[in-house]
């Protein structure tokens, strides 16, 4: 009978999607408000109304408050979450102000992706509606699987990609960029930006910095060393990202910026594949702080122990 009533119960989830109705997010604070009205509502209905005014009221009540979303539930937060997001990259920081992801993490078809699953969800309990950039590191879909499904759900103010999109049937940069103030920009390559800006740091309050460090020509040979690298100072932190770099690239990088590359906690290169992660680079980098964004049991043996064991014992780490 439980299998019967699962299958019941897809089928009618399935029926309810096909339907197109639009779908209203109400923030906790607002949801325990909404739960005390409405079961005051359903008490007066069952004594005083008929059960169908009740209904109505109850109805009305969540257009209502969705509509009049309350200021104190809807309040944004300060956080930095790597999310888990299998065996891919998706990174989303806030000072309480402004907001900024790295990465989506995976799509699976046109049905299913981390974004729409757990990034969207995230930044909706969060009071997050917006996104003041948006960077992609580069094109493969373990990190920008998920980008269409982000531009549909929320503001964008400016998009910077490691490589350029070739966005899907979900949206396009054209029609979003016509909706108004909040839209999303043309695709900022963030190995040119100083030479469009004059700086490789954009700047979005006192707190909340981002410093892209630009990978020379010559190494971005395929998709992984097209990454953005990204220096993010959050909170007098210093979370270095570095996509899927190589060694190649570390040493570039190393080479360019030398003791500027020292970071409080480093995002593992390539969800901490061998051909990441140097000696020298984590001696550069000397961070306190490791984090693995890697699938449970994932093929490819990431973090790899080679990795973990260049960390020595003086480093912590974890994996998504």
């Amino acid at each position: 009978w439980m299998t019967s009533a699962g299958e019941w119960f897809w089928s009618w989830l399935d029926i309810v999607d096909g339907l197109g109705l639009p779908s209203i997010y109400v923030p906790t604070g607002t949801s325990l408000l909404i739960f005390a009205v409405l079961l005051g509502l359903w008490l007066l209905g069952a004594r005083l109304l008929p059960l169908l005014v009740s209904v109505l009221l109850m109805w009305t009540a969540l257009l209502a408050a969705n509509v009049f979303e309350l200021p104190a539930a809807a309040s944004q937060k300060a956080g930095l979450w790597l999310v888990d997001s299998g065996q891919g990259q998706a990174l989303l920081v806030s000072d309480g102000a402004h907001h900024v992801l790295i990465d989506t993490g995976p799509a699976f078809g046109e049905q299913f992706s981390v974004a729409s699953s757990a990034l969207v969800p995230l930044m909706r309990r969060e009071g997050i509606h917006h996104l003041d950039a948006l960077v992609i590191s580069h094109g493969d879909n373990d990190h920008a699987g998920g980008v269409d499904d982000i531009l549909n759900a929320v503001n964008v103010n400016q998009l910077f990609v490691g490589e350029n999109l070739s966005l899907g049937s979900k949206t396009s940069l054209a029609e979003v960029a016509e909706q108004g103030e909040e839209k999303v920009q043309q695709q900022t390559d963030c190995h040119q930006l100083a030479k469009q800006t004059g700086t490789h740091t954009h700047v979005l309050s006192d707190a909340f910095q981002l410093t892209f460090l630009p990978v020379p020509e010559a190494e971005r040979t395929n998709a992984n060393n097209h990454s953005c690298v990204v220096m993010i100072e959050w909170m007098a932190l210093r979370i270095l990202v570095p996509g899927d770099i190589d060694m190649d690239v570390e040493r570039s990088l190393i080479a360019a910026h030398g003791d500027n590359l020292r970071a409080d906690v480093l995002v593992a290169a390539h969800h901490g594949s061998r051909s990441s992660s140097s000696n020298m680079w984590l001696n550069t980098v000397r961070p306190d702080v490791v984090l693995f964004s890697a699938g449970y049991r994932n093929s490819f043996g990431h973090p790899h122990p080679d990795v973990v064991k260049r960390l020595g014992d003086g480093v912590v780490h974890a994996n998504t």
